[in-house]
């Protein structure tokens, strides 16, 4: 009876957060199409080409302003500077991304904090 309970719960819950479906449905949809954050000249200089988790978990931010926060802080998304420029309207440096005038929606944004609360695995 548990294992039918945790496949109704697993099922319900769609797909767990990983750093794989974060790379297919956020940064390839979202900051990657014009180049922003791809190849050597990234913006800020953060390349979220795949792989990318050694670019974002536990990595400091790039920038005059930002040299005191981290990225991705695994477990923490709130005081993960990639979350917080996705969700805040004036994050800590610079404008709320991605720059292309909407915010990400309610699902991806949640995907993103679903799997560095998770811990921010390399999966």
């Amino acid at each position: 009876m548990r294992a039918l309970f945790a496949l109704i719960v697993v099922a319900a819950c769609g797909a767990p957060a990983t750093l794989t479906r974060v790379e297919s449905e956020v940064f390839k949809k979202s900051c990657l199409f014009s180049g922003c954050h791809s190849g050597s000249a990234s913006a800020e200089g953060l390349n979220l080409d795949s792989p990318t988790y050694a670019k974002l978990v536990n990595v400091k931010a790039k920038g005059a302003m930002v040299t005191n926060l981290t990225l991705v802080v695994p477990g923490k998304p709130d005081d993960s500077y990639l979350y917080q420029k996705l969700t805040q309207t004036t994050p800590a440096m610079g404008t709320l991304m991605p720059q292309t005038g909407e915010m990400l929606d309610a699902p991806r944004l949640q995907l993103v904090k679903d799997w560095i609360a998770a811990g921010a695995e390399n999966n």
